[in-house]
């Protein structure tokens, strides 16, 4: 079946030089996007080529004006059957009014492959029964919402059907585009779209009890401000039956999320080229089988891993209940952009390889010794970028290949808000931040390290520890087994 995403594979390096091409999100540090040495292999980025599509209204168009004393239809294409107005055929609808217990109904014909286009011109629609806005029939459906609009849809715990499990929901492609705003409010799901689901503009703020915006086969974010607060994941999507299904893609936009489980997962991919993302509460913040961060401004805040590759498609156990294995298929790269983890598990987790190539990495760690601010099962490879890792020593790790120079050391114990800094034996500051937590070990990887080379740690202005650069890599892993204990007590496929 045709979609409105065409998907392309292409490699990594690939997909590096075409980020390379386009205008990325700066970040606030200096970020190494370009790839020297060895890069590593890596299995292919999906690169999706996406349709944008207009927001203007223009043209003719059927006008819906919705009120509890009766909804009135000016056009063609809609009826109306007590509180309910359904939309049946192709075309562009102006919508406007309120109801305080019904709905809105897409149900067109999908053979001829044309577009619906629903323009929400301020309206506020509550339903008992099922779902505010329902999409459950068409090819394409795209809702614009209107500039300087205020628009609100919300449902019902006592009276949802359970075959719509989201205020939004869409049985097929959705595009949310425009420049007003959207309240979703829902008792499920908040969004959720049964195919591809493309948000490219418009304030979209959604609370619910579940997950926030959910696409089974995929979600793409390019524009827009968007602020999910939920009990389940954040943005979600979880298609495993489709090889080219199953991801998220992050282009541009700012997003926000508070989530009661995962801040992002994809059963298959999760890639971020651009934007800003910041996850201010979730289990785990990002993860997905394979995650490749490109670009754009990434801060997460975990009770659980940060960023966690881990397998979300077959039902096989990992971390202690896989025996500590490398899951196949599972990868965690970073190729560009800023990325700052804040976990109290593991924080930069793959269950297999991880690789970086460039940006800017910043990993707050666990205090506890069971975790790691780094943690693989297989390798991590580093090339390019920026690195600084702080966290507890008893499960600390290190990249351990790469063509880079990299050091880890244990410092006296830090106390949270301390000021850790790595300066040449010139004096000359190399790169420098805050922790927010205590900590007793840094690990630590730049362009600007040189074998031969002397670096001093400091805490809060203060000497705590010398390392000498007398090889590529400095430093042991005191945790044994490899990066560590492979993602802990999580990991596997989750819902």
């Amino acid at each position: 079946m045709n979609r409105i995403i065409k998907a392309v594979l292409l490699t990594a390096a690939a997909a590096a030089l075409l980020l390379c091409s386009c205008g990325e999100t700066a970040a606030p540090y200096d970020s190494q996007s370009s790839v020297s040495g060895d890069t590593p292999a890596s299995a292919p980025v999906p690169v999706v080529s996406v349709e944008t599509e207009s927001d203007e209204l223009g043209g003719s168009y059927t006008e819906i004006i919705l009120s509890d004393s009766g909804i009135s239809v000016t056009g063609s294409g809609a009826a109306v059957s007590g509180s309910t107005v359904t939309i049946t055929e192709k075309g562009s609808y102006l919508i406007s009014g309120s109801l305080s217990d019904g709905r809105i109904i897409v149900n067109a014909e999908k053979a001829d492959g044309s577009t619906v286009r629903l323009f929400l011109n301020g309206i506020t629609v509550n339903c008992s029964y099922g779902a505010p806005l329902y999409i459950q029939s068409a090819k394409k459906t795209v809702i614009t919402l209107c500039d300087c609009t205020l628009n609100s849809l919300s449902d019902s715990d006592a009276g949802a059907d359970d075959e719509q499990k989201g205020c939004l929901y869409s049985r097929d492609d959705t595009v949310i585009n425009g420049s007003g705003s959207l309240s979703v409010n829902g008792k499920h799901n908040g969004i959720h779209c049964l195919n591809d689901l493309l948000i490219q503009g418009g304030t979209v703020t959604v609370s619910s009890k579940n997950h926030g915006i959910k696409g089974n086969d995929s979600v793409i974010i390019s524009e827009g401000a968007i602020s999910v607060e939920c009990g389940g994941d954040g943005i979600k999507t979880d298609n495993t039956e489709e090889a080219d299904k199953g991801f998220i893609l992050v282009t541009g936009g700012s997003i926000t999320v508070d989530a009661g489980d995962d801040g992002f997962h994809a059963d298959r991919s999760l890639t971020v080229n651009g934007g800003t993302i910041t996850v201010t509460n979730s289990y785990e913040g990002l993860e997905a089988t394979e995650i490749y961060v490109n670009g754009g401004t990434i801060d997460i805040t975990a009770s659980d891993d940060g960023v966690n590759a881990a397998d979300c498609i077959s039902d096989a156990p990992s971390g202690w209940g896989g025996g500590m294995k490398a899951q196949n298929g599972v990868t965690l790269e970073m190729n560009g952009g800023y990325l700052h983890i804040n976990a109290s598990g593991d924080g930069f987790d793959s269950n297999n390889t991880a690789v970086m190539t460039g940006g800017t990495l910043i990993i707050e760690g666990p205090t506890d010794r069971g975790n790691g601010a780094i943690d693989y099962e297989a390798s991590f490879t580093i090339t390019g970028g920026t690195l600084i890792a702080v966290g507890a020593s008893g499960m600390a790790a290190m990249p351990s290949a790469g063509t880079q120079c990299a050091f880890m050391t244990n410092v006296p114990a830090a106390k949270a808000g301390s000021t850790v800094s790595v300066c040449d034996s010139d004096g000359n500051e190399l790169f420098s931040t805050v922790c927010s937590k205590a900590f007793g070990n840094v690990v630590f990887s730049s362009p600007e390290l040189e074998t031969g080379g002397t670096y001093v740690i400091k805490i809060n202005g203060v000497d705590s520890a010398t390392v000498s650069q007398s090889s590529v890599r400095v430093g042991s892993q005191p945790g044994g087994m490899g990066g560590g204990m492979g993602g802990g007590m999580g990991g596997g496929k989750r819902r």
